[in-house]
């Protein structure tokens, strides 16, 4: 369990280090192409997996090579919502979107699950996962982000940058204060002459 742990770590470790790459690529060539190439790269190291799986370090450059295209894909789907609906649903869609991530994740691990039960070896009463079911398991997910990869490439341009239709928001938001004349000095002394009482003069 422990080596499965450390060959599974880098994972997450390159999709954190990724984050400042994604940043300039959607900079420079928008978030749907950022989408497109981190699909792209998550379906070489699923279709990689396919044929290194006889040692632990082959396992840890699958999971370089996933992580980095895993962070590149999911970090661009919250740019695109926001570039592609009104600033009053994007938390909405947001919202789908996590449920659908959630979705997708319970789906997909009940598939694998399912597959890896099935090609298990029986050793003295115990199911053993076997080489078979995990080329099986990785094939499937290569032939889901080549679907994925379809529709992205379906995916229609943003109307606008997101960061320029959440200043837009904004200002809508904030009110406008219509600045008032002060009175002069002049003025003021004239208002006061005009309002303070007159006494009669001393005899």
């Amino acid at each position: 369990m422990v080596v499965a742990g450390l060959c599974v770590m880098p994972l997450g470790l390159t999709m954190m280090f990724t984050a400042p790459v994604y940043a300039r690529l959607s900079a420079k060539y928008g978030p749907k192409t950022t989408l497109i190439l981190g699909m792209l790269i998550i379906a070489v190291g699923y279709g990689t997996g396919l044929g290194l799986m006889s040692a632990a370090w082959q396992t840890i450059v699958i999971s370089v090579v996933l992580g980095a295209g895993i962070g590149l894909a999911y970090s661009s789907l919250p740019a695109l919502i926001i570039g592609s609906v009104d600033p009053s649903e994007t938390g909405a869609a947001n919202g789908l979107n996590t449920l659908m991530r959630s979705i997708g994740t319970s789906v997909s691990s009940a598939v694998i699950g399912m597959v890896l039960a099935n090609t298990a070896d029986h050793v003295d009463g115990v199911a053993v996962p076997t080489m078979h079911g995990f080329r099986v398991s990785f094939l499937i997910a290569t032939g889901a982000v080549a679907v994925g990869l379809l529709f992205a490439l379906l995916l229609p341009s943003a109307r606008r940058p997101a960061t320029t239709q959440l200043r837009g928001a904004a200002a809508r938001r904030t009110p406008t204060w219509s600045a008032r004349p002060r009175p002069s000095r002049a003025s003021g002394a004239g208002c006061a002459e005009r309002t303070a009482p007159r006494w009669p003069a001393p005899r």
